[in-house]
């Protein structure tokens, strides 16, 4: 599972976790995004999206190497969020990396996500995995 503290601001912080589902006789992925405001002692959901895709089994073991193990969430992690992209910027790689890739949004936010945004290292590593991916992480 992966944790992205993607945005912090005076009043609301944006969190994204993405991951693997594996049980016996199917492999999915899954992304969460979440957005938060302060409330009385404690945090409000505000918005709430979750998918999930059914991946082969190959995808998964690929990512699996990839993607940490498990992820918590640190004191410090509204601390080195200043070091991510904004939201117009990630559209934009997303953007970017989908025209070059010809991946659907989900496997590119992940693809993007798991190599802390750089494009550079989302395209190596998409020709790292281009042949494992399904056929369903690409736009038809």
């Amino acid at each position: 599972m992966n944790i992205d503290t993607s945005t912090v601001n005076g009043n609301c912080i944006t969190v994204v976790i993405s991951g693997l589902i594996d049980s016996d006789d199917s492999y999915r992925t899954f992304s969460r995004s979440l957005i938060l405001v302060p409330g009385n002692n404690a945090f409000l959901i505000i918005n709430d999206q979750l998918s999930v895709c059914r991946s082969k089994k190959e995808y998964v073991d690929e990512m699996s190497k990839v993607l940490p193990a498990t992820t918590t969430a640190a004191p410090n992690a509204v601390a080195t969020s200043a070091n991510q992209p904004s939201d117009q910027e990630k559209q934009q790689l997303l953007n970017k990396l989908r025209e070059a890739t010809r991946m659907n949004d989900k496997f590119c936010f992940d693809c993007l996500n798991s190599v802390n945004w750089s494009f550079e290292m989302a395209l190596k590593k998409f020709a790292e995995l281009k042949s494992k991916l399904p056929p369903e992480a690409f736009v038809m």
